[in-house]
């Protein structure tokens, strides 16, 4: 139908740039496997989210650093961290019944909070807390403001030591991050430019060469390797000759 198509035969190949988005496919369909392997199950749909979140909290050697630390300049939340429990109860969290408890406290106040019938408690928990709050005002007569953002914080929170506001400072490790994760990068690059100068040694125009030809181009009984001669250098590329 088309005289000029050419139907060739044998394996996909890929191209230098996609290998390391080869290995990351292969990688991913490895740990579905194992995770399906491990909980009994088919639902391979149901796995994915708990591989990604697995891949991204993952120390990436290019970087330095994790996927997920590298976009929100924190490490990933996994256990107790997850759950949304202030810090300074942890501490008093011993066995899972307590984590349990405390959720449901938890859980209570904010329906509490919800609830219309509610209404006149919560009026009378206003008539008071103003008092309170004009009191400490009047005491300390300072509003605690930002250092960056110059936001005033509502009663009961704190600048850090650098004077900023929890979100500045969020923002100031996500920058941090982002650029540490940059540097990693070139210094990744440069490194692998000189492994490849250490491996492989100028040659000279009109040196004879092997070149391997790779398994998937290669046709049964043809050789592993073909000569060629070079024939000039452009760009730090060879131009290689060889007879037909």
């Amino acid at each position: 139908m088309w005289p000029e198509v050419k139907i060739v035969h044998g394996k996909p190949t890929h191209s230098q740039s996609q290998g390391s988005v080869e290995r990351a496919h292969r990688d991913i369909e490895e740990m579905l496997g194992a995770w399906m392997d491990e909980n009994k199950t088919k639902d391979w749909p149901a796995g994915i989210k708990f591989i990604q979140f697995k891949k991204n909290r993952a120390l990436h050697s290019g970087i330095g650093r994790s996927p997920y630390e590298a976009m929100f300049g924190c490490p990933a939340r996994v256990g107790q961290a997850s759950a949304g429990i202030p810090h300074d109860l942890m501490n008093h969290l011993a066995t899972e019944e307590d984590i349990e408890n405390l959720l449901k406290e938890m859980e209570g106040e904010s329906n509490d909070l919800e609830d219309p019938n509610s209404h006149g408690e919560r009026e009378d928990e206003e008539n008071t807390v103003p008092e309170t709050v004009d009191a400490v005002r009047t005491e300390s007569n300072e509003d605690v403001v930002c250092g960056q953002c110059y936001t005033v914080l509502p009663l009961g929170e704190e600048v850090n030591n650098d004077g900023k506001c929890f979100n500045c400072e969020r923002q100031g490790n996500i920058v941090n991050e982002r650029k540490r994760s940059r540097e990693s990068l070139e210094k990744q690059a440069t490194k692998m430019l000189k492994l490849s100068k250490k491996k492989f040694s100028e040659v000279q125009v009109g040196t004879t060469v092997r070149v391997p030809i790779p398994d998937v181009d290669r046709a049964r009984g043809s050789p592993r390797n073909v000569l060629a001669v070079v024939g000039s250098v452009e760009d730090g590329l060879y131009k290689l000759c060889m007879c037909s």
